[in-house]
């Protein structure tokens, strides 16, 4: 599977595309991979995308199947989030979380993101910006090592 094929397949899963595109029956999402320098991270059960927005900051979105829940979501994150900051020189990763998704919003506090401001998507939802920065991250990396 190629991977426009891999996120055309998840996007338009049931779980998927009621998040990220409440009342559309299909989406296309081949224009992510119109920038190189985004990256899309993961298989079959779920990816985490990276949009590129220059100077080391990306934006994230994560497109996660039901097999990947709670505590093995945390992981495929965090997994990714350490590959960008790791390999890829990311210094910073944002993301807009809609108020109605709790479970999303629960998640980038977990992962260490901070709320930075509000927003609305492209579909009118109201939505809280996060922010996770890598000299943050190496920190509480740190202290969950030492735990």
């Amino acid at each position: 599977m190629t991977q426009y094929e891999l996120l055309d397949y998840l996007a338009n899963r049931p779980e998927i595309i009621g998040e990220i595109a409440p009342g559309y029956a299909t989406v296309d999402l081949r224009s992510f991979f119109l920038n190189s320098k985004n990256i899309m991270i993961g298989n079959e059960d779920g990816v985490v995308l990276f949009g590129d927005l220059g100077r080391g900051v990306y934006q994230m979105h994560y497109l996660l199947t039901d097999k990947v829940r709670g505590r093995a979501a945390f992981k495929v994150i965090k997994s990714a989030i350490e590959t960008m900051f790791t390999f890829h020189g990311a210094v910073a990763i944002t993301g807009a979380t809609p108020r109605t998704n709790r479970a999303a919003r629960a998640m980038n506090r977990a992962l260490g993101g901070r709320p930075i401001g509000v927003s609305e998507d492209s579909h009118g939802r109201p939505c809280i910006n996060y922010i996770l920065e890598r000299s943050s991250w190496a920190t509480s990396l740190a202290a969950l090592s030492v735990a």
